[in-house]
């Protein structure tokens, strides 16, 4: 992932389920890997989210993706992450905003970058950007619902090819902004995911 390579580091890390991101964990050599659940028999440690089992100011990264959403009680896991963090320790975290429902029940919530914002109001900083343009966004959807639906065959196959072509569509999109007044831009209207990299 793009966010995970950007912010790449041999510094003492703990990856909180990163679910989504397997492939790009190796970009963190120093990682400690937590989850409340075994995966493909990786996880360094099974853990309760809530109750951390490491010390206060233990880490100097975290990493947490594809997590947030499907927590009750998502304050609490960024409590728990801002207490094992170091002063001025970084959090790269990444969470839906507009995208299908997925692994349910267990899916609860879904983040704007305000929301985000708000979730971390007590950090000393927090960067946030959404992970992709809003045409690729509706291509992700349209895929999602081909991927989670059983539907006529050639239906798929057309929704599939529109698909791979909408993406492309996104260079004709001058600004996008905050509601229909379009007084306030923003990077994108229907992110797919929102991207944080936030400081204590």
């Amino acid at each position: 992932k793009r966010l995970l390579k950007e912010n790449k580091s041999e510094k003492k890390t703990l990856a909180i389920d990163c679910d989504d991101a397997l492939s790009s964990l190796h970009f963190f050599p120093n990682k400690i890997w937590v989850g409340e659940k075994q995966m493909k028999g990786k996880i360094d440690k099974i853990v309760n989210y809530y109750n951390l089992p490491f010390q206060n100011n233990e880490f100097e990264i975290v990493v947490c993706t594809g997590l947030l959403e499907h927590v009750k009680e998502p304050h609490k896991l960024i409590h728990e992450i801002k207490r094992v963090l170091k002063p001025g320790g970084k959090l790269v975290l990444s969470a839906s905003f507009v995208f299908s429902v997925h692994n349910v029940p267990g899916h609860y919530f879904y983040f704007t970058p305000y929301g985000i914002k708000y979730l971390l109001r007590d950090w000393s900083e927090v960067n946030v950007r959404s992970s992709c343009g809003s045409m690729k966004t509706l291509a992700i959807l349209l895929q999602r619902i081909c991927y989670q639906s059983d539907m006529f065959l050639p239906v798929k196959v057309l929704l599939y090819l529109i698909a791979k072509i909408i993406p492309y569509l996104q260079v004709f999109i001058k600004e996008e902004y905050g509601d229909i007044r379009k007084k306030t831009k923003v990077d994108s209207v229907l992110g797919s995911n929102v991207q944080v990299v936030a400081f204590k």
